[in-house]
């Protein structure tokens, strides 16, 4: 006759399957780990890109000195213009070289922030290519 099995296992076993429990997730979660900065280090190889892509981000005050927008309606010295996509109050800087009234499509450079107001002087010189109309999803193209 044979003895009986034990009705739970030993404690080496118990451990070792704590142990597998343990380590499997951690090598699966290492081995995809080094599969994507291999898969990374591979494609900026191809593409030539070896700076990290960083979104420079300007907001506020600082961020808006120095933009570029149009007149939507004429400053004399207050009305509105449209400057990243908003439109925002603005004032035209006294000899700012615009001759006092500013019509409507003219550009204007944004040459300080009060507030919620814009003050703005015009712009001499062609500009260079700005987003002075709102995006429609027609007009959104992403490239690497």
């Amino acid at each position: 006759m044979t003895a009986p099995a034990e009705p739970f296992p030993s404690l080496d076993q118990v451990l070792m399957y704590l142990a597998l429990a343990a380590a499997l997730p951690f090598a699966a979660w290492f081995l995809f780990e080094r599969f994507a900065a291999l898969m990374a280090k591979i494609i900026t190889r191809f593409t030539g890109r070896n700076d990290p892509v960083v979104a420079t981000v300007r907001g506020g005050r600082e961020g808006m000195v120095g933009e570029e927008g149009v007149v939507r309606q004429p400053l004399d010295p207050r009305g509105k213009v449209f400057v990243r996509g908003e439109l925002w109050d603005a004032v035209a800087e006294p000899g700012g070289g615009g001759g006092g009234e500013l019509a409507a499509g003219d550009r204007v450079r944004v040459e300080d922030v009060e507030g919620l107001t814009l003050r703005v002087t015009p712009v001499t010189a062609p500009a260079t290519e700005t987003n002075d109309e709102p995006l429609s999803p027609a007009t959104l193209s992403f490239t690497l």
